[in-house]
């Protein structure tokens, strides 16, 4: 080598050539991010190749980019999401069972029996019976002795306790702004009337009522138009009449709900004596707070007597 200088500067020439073909071209930025491989290692040391490779700075966590999520997985995740919000209102009416028209049984500990009329059979006796004016298909005696017992107090206006069969051993007169508990329930009473209509006039001091047992609120308006003091409602569930005729039709009954904001709205007074499935739909399109269209109790038993 020493004799022939020339040939030594040609290898040397060589094998820069060489590393330089080898080395990848970098951005003006620097050198690219070495490649780091994501593996696991088992109870016995062998390694799962499953795992992708991705380039990243040693020192930098791996970020992955929520855009590259399908169009069915983001379907799945907003019904996932959809079901668990379902299911809390699931929870929250537990035990309410709409008997047409505007009649309710709320079963908490104690059964509740509101406006109570035309009732299915097979419905178990009340502990508490709550109705809110004298119309008959408010006020029907002949369902109230169906569900009474000896212990079982009736709460409503004066005119109706004035007027209750003899088999009503207990009774509680309430007007619009009282509030009274009748065991572990709270009752409040709340004003129910029309305003441009002359079925259910002010001064009757015809009722709603917000009943809470076990911590949960529930509103039954009663017979009403929208009025002014739904603004002071506050409640879990709302009750609703949507009917119209002689109460709230379906688009003011929405606005009543979203006045009072409940956790979830209910229409009723809808497919018997007035109303129909579309003004129960259209109450349900029209509020800005989950509203849900309950089965009526009382028709699937028709039905499935006949």
């Amino acid at each position: 080598m020493r004799n022939h200088p020339e040939f030594l500067v040609m290898l040397l020439s060589l094998a820069f050539f060489v590393i330089m073909i080898g080395q990848p071209a970098w951005s003006e930025s620097g050198p690219p991010a070495p490649t780091i491989l994501l593996a696991q290692v088992d109870d016995e040391g062998d390694v799962d190749e499953s795992y992708d490779s991705y380039g990243a700075d040693m020192d930098e966590e791996i970020e992955y980019d929520e855009a590259v999520i399908t169009p069915e997985e983001r379907a799945k995740k907003k019904a996932a999401s959809e079901a668990v919000a379902l299911t809390a209102v699931d929870s929250l009416i537990q035990g309410i069972r709409w008997l047409g028209h505007a009649s309710f049984l709320i079963e908490d500990g104690i059964a509740v029996y509101i406006d109570p009329y035309e009732l299915p059979r097979g419905v178990p006796p009340g502990d508490l019976v709550l109705i809110t004016h004298d119309h008959r298909d408010h006020f029907s005696p002949g369902d109230l002795n169906k569900i009474l017992k000896p212990i079982t107090v009736v709460v409503s206006v004066k005119s109706v306790c004035d007027n209750l069969p003899t088999k009503a051993k207990n009774s509680r007169s309430v007007a619009p702004g009282d509030t009274i508990s009748v065991g572990e329930a709270t009752i409040v009473a709340v004003p129910a009337y029309n305003i441009d209509k002359a079925f259910h006039p002010k001064e009757n001091g015809w009722v709603g009522f917000v009943i809470e047992v076990e911590g949960r609120s529930v509103y039954h308006a009663g017979d009403t138009d929208l009025i002014p003091e739904m603004k002071d409602i506050d409640a879990d569930i709302a009750l609703l009449p949507a009917g119209g005729t002689y109460t709230m039709n379906a688009d003011e009954a929405a606005k009543a709900a979203n006045l009072i904001k409940p956790q979830v709205a209910i229409p009723m007074h809808w497919g018997a004596i007035v109303g129909s499935e579309e003004d129960a739909k259209a109450f349900k399109t029209a509020c800005k707070v989950d509203a849900l269209i309950l089965k009526d109790e009382a028709k699937q038993v028709k039905i499935k007597k006949d």
